[in-house]
């Protein structure tokens, strides 16, 4: 995050692409929150005034959510570290709740990374979270696929499944 004007980059880069700032969400991991500074914690706040939302990749619930009281974080996304055993250990899932309670207590988004299998999407929709990343859902696509993906009327056949 300790890039030298990186939000005159930020800004430079979203005009040249016509593009608001509203449209960006840059991911920030759980551990750079961790080891923050007051300037990079001063880059995040000019980011989010101007629009720009923040995701929190790799969120491990060993972590205090105390750290994302005072930060302007929307989204939360748990890491599939969490998700890999809920469907079978009921501490697992008991965590995974407890995360997704937490997270929108906290006015956050919720996405669950590493979604596999049909009971992990079926615990996570019970617990109302609906925004997954995953091989279940689908996997990385080359850049011709994603374009033809984005270019279609509709992409309820991609979105059944959640």
């Amino acid at each position: 995050l300790m890039v030298s004007g990186l939000v005159n980059i930020i800004k430079r880069s979203l005009a040249s692409y016509d593009l608001s700032a509203e449209q960006l969400i840059l991911e920030i991991t759980e551990s750079s929150l961790i080891y923050r500074s007051s300037a990079s914690e001063n880059i995040i706040k000019e980011l989010h005034a101007m629009g720009v939302e923040f995701a929190l990749d790799h969120f491990d619930v060993a972590s205090s959510l105390c750290y994302l009281k005072d930060l302007p974080v929307t989204i939360l996304k748990i890491d599939q570290g969490v998700m890999k055993n809920i469907a079978h250990h009921e501490n697992d899932e008991a965590i995974m709740k407890s995360v997704i309670i937490q997270a929108k207590g906290l006015g956050m988004r919720v996405v669950a990374l590493g979604v596999e299998t049909e009971e992990q999407l079926q615990q996570l929709k019970n617990n109302g979270c609906f925004l997954m990343q995953g091989y279940l859902l689908g996997g990385p696509l080359p850049l011709k696929q994603t374009k033809k993906l984005l270019e279609k009327e509709s992409l309820n056949e991609y979105f059944d499944k959640v």
